[in-house]
């Protein structure tokens, strides 16, 4: 038997995200190409003072999505957008963001609101 596993299936990991500066728990996170959603604060739960424990794998999460110009769908990709004065934002954008995910909710045009999001770590590059 392989004695190098570091970890079985490797989908909670303790890692600096890139995206946003300081996670909070049941914030959706970035790490380079990857999204996933902060198990913990940032340096808490056993983390070294600028991890975060990021659990990316496929999950269904209670996340804030925003429609964009265009109305979600039940089953429309989302997409993770790094936040700047704001949290990081999951929205219907293509543009510039990074694979989050699957709506498993609705919403209207122009309007945001809580649904649940299957995440999906894709690890591609943006806006692919």
């Amino acid at each position: 038997m392989a004695k190098n596993r570091v970890f079985e299936n490797g989908w909670q990991l303790s890692v600096p995200c890139t995206d946003p500066t300081t996670p909070t728990s049941g914030m959706p996170v970035r790490l380079g190409v990857r999204t996933g959603v902060a198990m913990t604060d940032e340096g808490k739960g056993g983390n070294a003072a600028a991890n975060t424990t990021v659990d990316f794998g496929p999950s269904v999460w209670s996340l804030l999505v925003f429609a964009v110009n265009a109305a979600v769908n039940v089953g429309d990709a989302l997409w993770y957008h790094d936040g700047t004065a704001n949290a990081p934002t999951i929205n219907n954008v293509v543009s510039g963001g990074y694979f989050f995910g699957v709506a498993m909710g609705a919403l209207n045009t122009n309007t945001n609101g809580t649904i649940d999001v299957a995440h999906i770590d894709r690890g591609t590059a943006v806006g692919v």
